[in-house]
C-alpha cells in the first residue's frame, strides 16, 4: 500500500473519529420533551435547545494566527538546506470531551518554506497550503488557572500555490551539480501530525506548536516539510 493511500485511510478514520464525538455530544446536550406538553411547547423548547447548542459551539470558537521557523527535513540536499520564516492564520472549534479532554478541528491558510544554498547563491521555495487539523487537547497538572495544555494531533494540507525566488542561474553557474527545485514537481497533498502546548489567559490563547508532515514536497527527492510556530488566539463570542 503506497504512502498517500495510507495517508487517505488515516484522514478518513481521524475525521470519523471527530463526526462520531460531534454527534455524541450533541445528543448528550438533549434533553427528552414531556410528555404533558403540546406540540407548540414542544417545538418552542427544541428552538431554544438548538439556539443554545449553537450559541455553546461559538462560546469555543477562536480565530488564531502565528509565524515561525519553517524548513525541510531528512532531505537528500540537507547540507544545503536551511530554515526561514513562515506563518499561519486561521479559525477553530473546540469541543469538550470529558472534564479535562478537548478535541479541536478547522481550518488554516500556512505558508511553508525553505532555503536552498548549495553555494553563495541562494534560493527561496514558497508554499502556501490549506490545512485542516484535528487534534487532541490535554489538561496538564501545572498552571491550571491558565488552562495549561498539551497538544497533539494531524493535519490534512492541500497545496494551494508555490513559487520559487531568487538567483538560481547563479546557483547554477556556481554549482552545475546542484538539485533543480521546480514547482511542477512539489505534490499536492501532504498529510502530518502536530505537537505542542498552550495556555489561555481571559479570551486569548497562546501556544507554540511543531508540525512534521509525512509527504515529500519534490517528487524527485525524500525532503519533508515542516514548520516551529507561536500563535495568538481570540475566542469572538465569549463573554
Amino acid at each position: 500500500m503506497s504512502v498517500s493511500r495510507k495517508c487517505f485511510y488515516s484522514l478518513k478514520f481521524l475525521f470519523f473519529i471527530l463526526f462520531f464525538i460531534q454527534f455524541e455530544l450533541i445528543a448528550q446536550s438533549k434533553t427528552e420533551p414531556s410528555d404533558t406538553l403540546g406540540m407548540e411547547s414542544d417545538t418552542l423548547s427544541f428552538a431554544v435547545l438548538e439556539r443554545s447548542t449553537f450559541s455553546k459551539l461559538l462560546d469555543d470558537t477562536y480565530v488564531f494566527g502565528g509565524a515561525g521557523l519553517t524548513g525541510i527535513y531528512y532531505s537528500n540536499n540537507f547540507r544545503h538546506l536551511s530554515y526561514t520564516s513562515g506563518w499561519v492564520g486561521g479559525i477553530e472549534q473546540v469541543l469538550p470531551f470529558g472534564r479535562k479532554t478537548m478535541v479541536a478541528t478547522g481550518l488554516s491558510v500556512a505558508s511553508r518554506n525553505a532555503l536552498y544554498q548549495p553555494g553563495k547563491k541562494k534560493v527561496q521555495l514558497n508554499n502556501i497550503y490549506l490545512d485542516i487539523p484535528l487534534s487532541t487537547n490535554l489538561e496538564l497538572p501545572i498552571l491550571r488557572p491558565l488552562d495549561f495544555r498539551i497538544i497533539f494531533g494531524a493535519n490534512a494540507a492541500f497545496r494551494i500555490y508555490s513559487n520559487i525566488t531568487g538567483d538560481y542561474d547563479g546557483v547554477f553557474a556556481e554549482v552545475p551539480e546542484a538539485h533543480f527545485y521546480q514547482t511542477e514537481n512539489f505534490q499536492n497533498f501532504d498529510f502530518g501530525w502536530f505537537f505542542g502546548l498552550s495556555l489561555q489567559y481571559k479570551k486569548f490563547v497562546f501556544r507554540a506548536r511543531s508540525y512534521s508532515g509525512f509527504g515529500k514536497l519534490d517528487r524527485t527527492e525524500q525532503g519533508m516539510l515542516n514548520s516551529f510556530t507561536f500563535e495568538v488566539g481570540y475566542y469572538l463570542f465569549r463573554k
